[in-house]
């Protein structure tokens, strides 16, 4: 299934998104801006968060460097209501990641923590 509001985005964020073919490892992309816009082409590619779906906008960006080896952060912004979060990897020395680390909306957080708290008061004992 394809998502079909590829050229709205486009023309919104004023960016050139580059369409990605299958089996493409996002850790090792070049600096650039990215779309997955197809459900089969997105489940096939490797070192990507773990979400609902890998559909979305990746942002591929330079933050730096030491000897020569470059550093960067990748950020994926999944499309659709199923994942409100975005998630944001980044390298440094010796080419090691630090994973894929999640970012929440403040409505999501704080459903998350309401829902926690009243599950928290049902076990305490009479």
């Amino acid at each position: 299934m394809r998502y079909d509001d590829t050229e709205t985005i486009k023309k919104s964020l004023n960016l050139e998104l580059i369409h990605l073919p299958n089996d493409t490892d996002v850790l090792a992309l070049p600096v650039g801006n990215y779309i997955i816009d197809d459900f089969s082409i997105g489940n096939t590619f490797a070192n990507m968060p773990n979400t609902p779906y890998k559909l979305g906008r990746l942002e591929v960006k330079h933050t730096g460097g030491l000897g020569g080896v470059p550093f960067k952060t990748v950020i994926f912004y999944p499309y659709g209501h199923a994942d409100n979060s975005f998630y944001i990897n980044t390298s440094y020395e010796a080419g090691a990641w630090t994973g894929w680390r999640t970012y929440k909306s403040y409505e999501d957080i704080k459903a998350e923590i309401n829902a926690a708290a009243t599950n928290a008061v049902s076990y305490i004992p009479n």
